[in-house]
Formats: C-alpha cells, structure tokens, sequence
C-alpha cells in the first residue's frame, strides 16, 4: 500500500514506521509561512462561496490573481479555465464556477468532444435530409439543374455524416454506422 501512494499521490514526506512518530511531532510544529496560511485561507473562503453559488465579482478578481490563466476551456460552459495554486493536486476553477481536478477536466473534455462530435453528426444527417427532401420537392422538379445539385449536396453530406460515424465509433463505441 505505501509503494501505491507514492505511485499515485503527491507525497511530502517517506520514513520508516520508527520514524514516524518524531516525522509527526516536527511537522505539528512546522507552521507555514503566515503569508501562505493567509492565502490559503482566503482562496478556501472564495472556493467556499463559489461551490455555494454565492460568490461576487470581487471573488473572482481574488480568484485570478491567486491563479493563472491555463489555455484551456471549460467543457461545460466554454469559459477560460484558470490553474488553481495548489501544492497537492492539479486544480481548475472557470468563471462560472466549475471545479475541476486534472482527471476529471480529462473526462470532461472527452465528454465534450463526445457531445460536439454527435451534434455535428446529427447536424449533417438533418442537412443532408433536408437536401433530399428538397432534390424530390416542386423546386427541384422545375430544374434538373437544382435537383443534380442538390443530389450532390446530400451526397456529400452523407458522405460527411458517415465520417463522423465513423470517428464516434471508434471513439466512443457510441454510435453504428449506418447500413448501406
């Protein structure tokens, strides 16, 4: 169990059990820096607030100079993500208050690209259909031109749909492609 921790967390500190007990007696007496205890205080209120839904603007300008600006975006609502200062853990924190650890931004963005990819998926499946739709309708009727035109269209649409099929299948084992 100890080799699996210090595998898989951030760890301070490795002793043997003889060494514990004085390990624990020197960090009791080990106070932090009074300027980092009073900024982990404050950023704990903010956090607070913001998990309770009542934080202020004035929150979030504390926020951000207790951060950095991470390049990345919330996939939930698409805001800047801003890295958290945390000794222990990879934080993310946006805008509108969405938390997020490294792993779980991870899943989230999978389920994002998930999301957006089945959007487009179905965006060009309904393209295409409304092509079709209109290729058999009164318009298309009156010009060989527009209906070669719009047979075209929804060809490449379908042909479009079927790539993006084929992306969240092997992505996600989510969607069968279509028969032929």
């Amino acid at each position: 169990m100890p080799r699996s921790a210090i595998r898989h967390a951030n760890v301070d500190r490795v002793c043997t059990l003889a060494e514990m007990a004085d390990l624990f007696v020197q960090l009791a007496n080990d106070d932090p820096p009074a300027e980092e205890q009073d900024r982990i205080s404050r950023l704990m209120q903010i956090e607070n607030r913001v998990a309770e839904g009542i934080f202020s603007v004035e929150d979030w300008w504390n926020l951000e100079h207790m951060s950095a600006p991470s390049g990345l975006n919330c996939p939930n609502c698409r805001s800047a993500l801003y890295e958290i200062a945390d000794k222990k853990l990879l934080r993310f924190r946006c805008r509108s208050g969405h938390g997020f650890t490294a792993e779980s931004l991870l899943s989230g963005q999978a389920e994002a690209r998930e999301a957006q990819l089945s959007s487009l998926f179905g965006a060009l499946v309904e393209e295409a259909s409304l092509a079709k739709r209109m290729q058999h309708g009164l318009a298309a009727k009156e010009s060989a031109e527009v209906a070669t035109g719009l047979a075209s269209r929804a060809d490449e649409l379908s042909r479009e749909a079927t790539q993006v099929s084929e992306w969240l299948h092997a992505l996600t084992n989510l969607v069968e492609p279509e028969p032929s």
